[in-house]
């Protein structure tokens, strides 16, 4: 069963970091073409993804205040989505403080992020100064990638969750560090506690609900080699580049903290939960190892290249915010089916199933 939990959060995850896969193998070549610039670029691509990726990985710790008895437990997969707003759909090459060798129409400044329209950027164009002349020269043109064409950013979830003394429940998710080939390597693990807090509370125990306090964290780590050989006819202006010590490679972080209390109902089959807490998360991109980037041209006008090591590397921690979840499971012997939705900066909404091995 946890097999098959695990390939199945394997496959939905390498299709969700396919987004990152494309950005690490196609439109990096055009980026990393803005040079010092390239960083600024891929930021405001790539942080709504990010933000909505790791507000993802906060979800479906819960679907019932009720605390497991011991050595009870539940296994439990939880896709969510979470819905990028309108801000985080495009982004202004005006407001980015991009260097003056970056140009482009002032007249279409407006370009989607990752998780916007299927419609490509505006067309950019990247200057250096001619060494004999001093006058510009144009050293690379390019579009700014398109968006994904949707506006949700999914991240997939599998836990178990076990029951241990004094109304205490612990869950884990936990996928080994596991090579997808092509797709890249991916690790992930989270632990959570749930707390019984009615039976501290004088008099509470007798009330027809359940009620209990939760914190969480999930920590995944993506990689995946990449590959940016020199420009066609463009000439070393140094160092010659060597891809096999390049090491080129993206990696990805996104960590999730998460705490609520937790209120529940249950009649027959069906339970009814709600939650207020505090999220946060915090992504890290980075393209890193040795890459040949056209800088500039020689005396006759052929391209030059340099080699710039780690060229983008950025966190987004700008992503906190209170919430409030409100669901439903429904359990059938051991089979349950749940659903929720959280309001938060970024809202969420996930559906799962399960298999529950508690009979308190």
């Amino acid at each position: 069963m946890i097999k098959t939990f695990t390939k199945l959060f394997v496959i939905t995850t390498s299709l969700v970091l396919g987004s990152l896969n494309l950005f690490a193998q196609d439109e990096v070549v055009n980026v990393l073409k803005a040079k010092e610039d390239a960083g600024k670029l891929a930021q405001a691509y790539l942080n709504p993804f990010l933000k909505g990726f790791g507000t993802g990985l906060n979800n479906g710790w819960f679907q019932t205040a009720k605390t497991h008895g011991l050595g009870r437990f539940d296994i439990t997969i939880t896709p969510s989505v979470s819905f990028v707003p309108t801000e985080g759909r495009s982004f202004d090459l005006k407001t980015l403080g991009l260097s003056s060798n970056v140009r482009y129409s002032q007249t279409n400044t407006f370009s989607p992020t990752l998780m916007g329209d299927n419609n490509e950027g505006p067309e950019v164009a990247v200057y250096g100064k001619h060494p004999v002349t001093g006058n510009d020269a144009e050293l690379a043109k390019f579009r700014l990638p398109q968006g994904l064409g949707f506006h949700v950013a999914p991240a997939p979830m599998a836990q178990v969750s076990v029951g241990l003394i004094k109304g205490t429940e612990v869950g884990v998710r936990f996928i080994p560090a596991l090579n997808m080939g092509d797709a890249g390597n991916i690790k992930l693990f989270g632990f959570g506690i749930k707390h019984d807090v009615k039976q501290w509370i004088p008099g509470m125990k007798l009330l027809p609900f359940d009620l209990s306090v939760m914190a969480a964290f999930t920590n995944l780590t993506y990689r995946k080699g990449t590959e940016l050989t020199p420009d066609q006819g463009a000439l070393p202006k140094s160092e010659v580049y060597n891809q096999s010590t390049a090491n080129q490679r993206l990696e990805f972080t996104s960590k999730g903290f998460m705490t609520n209390a937790i209120i529940s109902k249950k009649i027959s089959v069906l339970t009814v939960f709600g939650g207020v807490g505090y999220q946060s998360t915090t992504s890290e991109v980075g393209l890193l190892g040795k890459y040949p980037i056209t800088t500039g041209v020689n005396a006759v006008g052929n391209k030059t290249y340099e080699i710039v090591t780690d060229p983008i590397s950025f966190s987004n921690r700008e992503s906190s915010s209170m919430n409030l979840t409100g669901g439903f499971r429904l359990k059938f012997a051991v089979f349950t089916f749940h659903a929720s939705g959280t309001l938060a900066k970024y809202p969420t909404a996930n559906a799962g199933i399960g298999f529950n091995f508690d009979w308190k």
